[in-house]
């Protein structure tokens, strides 16, 4: 039967719509917009479909007809001929389908498990939606010319590359990244669910600012080689999930990577490299705000300044490229040092702004670099050894602004 929301005569709903809601208009304006709004919804998914638009109908091979079947317009007929092999606006996989023939579409959206065969490619000139299921994919690539709204199911990658030209987000479910590399021009938002890679193969580079909302996490600690992870417009955390990133390089554009009040860590546990300007921030009044730790090196490149402007703590050892690289902290800042190499021994450590603290807290012996500091701390706040904290150099002078502390468990040899 056909459904009375195509029938060819809108205007009795229009009517019959209208006699409903103009009392309750005059009686009840919030009740009378969203009857309006339930009409104008329900009216929309009546039309939802285009002519040549593709859905399954069962499990199947992607170049079987019997897979499929297609709106003619007026209703959903038995397709007879398989998406890409003849016209094709959006397709929506709802079984199980195995992606076995190359094609191009005006949209995807996955709610079944879609998955390629190897060499398969797939080009979405739309949007590309996962909403349950799996999409997988192999050693084909995928192009998606529009956006990627991740919902829930997951998204996993493989040797294959991946491309987008718009948006990626993931508010529930899983993004995978797999050895293929991994490229997004626009935004990435995680809200929910997780962003992973998984392999240190391939190159991830995202190209717009990457932000974390909600409950969304970022894990990516397989890759453990820094090229092979790129951020080009910055980080920004704003939810209470965890962003455990491995190795990461900060490439081209002038960047900040920051931390709203009430937030979750971020942590690097690989080689870091700041190729371009850099600042580490807070964007609210800096209550609640989770931990920046850096566990591996962290190097500055040629004539590239990084602007500390919160608490940071550097694990692994701090080093610039070359004489103009500078780590600057902010005022009312501090930078935790916990490694035995003295930091900043190519480049400059500029910690003169007011109120900011350098504190050489390692529980072993370290070395400090000489530079003028505004306050100096070389406490340890644990053990029952006393540790050497050894100037770099008994033949130079520096001045310390604020308060110089040996604590605890510390002798300063100079």
């Amino acid at each position: 039967m056909k459904n009375t929301l195509t029938s060819r005569k809108p205007s009795v709903w229009l009517v019959a719509v209208k006699s409903l809601l103009l009392p309750k208009f005059v009686t009840n304006t919030c009740k009378s917009v969203l009857s309006l709004l339930l009409f104008l919804a329900v009216f929309q998914s009546g039309h939802a479909q285009s002519i040549n638009d593709f859905r399954s109908k069962a499990n199947g091979n992607w170049n079987a007809t019997a897979t499929w079947e297609r709106y003619d317009g007026a209703a959903w007929v038995a397709a007879t001929y398989y998406p890409g092999f003849g016209t094709t606006n959006a397709v929506s996989v709802l079984h199980t389908v195995t992606g076995n023939y190359s094609t191009s579409v005006t949209g995807l959206s996955v709610s079944g498990a879609l998955t390629m065969s190897a060499g398969i490619t797939m080009v979405v000139n739309g949007n590309l939606s996962v909403t349950a299921g799996t999409y997988t994919l192999n050693s084909g690539a995928l192009t998606v010319n529009g956006s990627v709204a991740v919902s829930g199911g997951a998204l996993s990658g493989s040797s294959g590359a991946i491309t987008v030209s718009g948006e990626v987000a993931v508010s529930a479910g899983t993004l995978s990244i797999n050895s293929g590399a991994f490229t997004v021009s626009g935004a990435t938002t995680i809200s929910g669910g997780l962003l992973t890679d998984i392999s240190n193969t391939g190159v991830t580079t995202f190209g717009g600012l990457v932000t974390v909302t909600g409950s969304g996490a970022i894990t990516t600690t397989a890759v453990s080689t820094s090229a092979n992870m790129v951020l080009l417009n910055g980080l920004s955390q704003q939810g209470v999930g965890t962003i455990s990133f491995g190795a990461l390089s900060f490439n081209t554009n002038v960047q900040e990577v920051s931390l709203a009040d009430n937030t979750g860590n971020i942590t690097f546990s690989g080689a870091v490299v700041a190729n371009t300007n850099l600042t580490i921030k807070n964007t609210g009044v800096g209550m609640g705000v989770g931990g920046f730790t850096f566990n591996s090196t962290f190097t500055i490149a040629n004539d590239v300044t990084v602007t500390n402007d919160r608490s940071v703590v550097m694990v692994g050892t701090l080093n610039g490229s070359n004489a103009a690289s500078t780590w600057v902290n902010a005022p009312n800042t501090s930078l935790d040092y916990q490694s035995t190499a003295m930091p900043m021994a190519t480049g400059v450590l500029n910690a003169t702004a007011v109120g900011n603290t350098v504190n050489y807290v390692l529980n072993n012996t370290q070395t400090i670099k000489i530079t003028d500091y505004y306050h100096l701390n070389t406490n340890v706040t644990s053990g029952t050894t006393f540790r050497s904290k050894q100037l770099e150099s008994t033949n130079a002078s520096f001045t310390v602004l604020g308060d110089l502390t040996v604590g605890a468990y510390t002798t300063l040899l100079y």
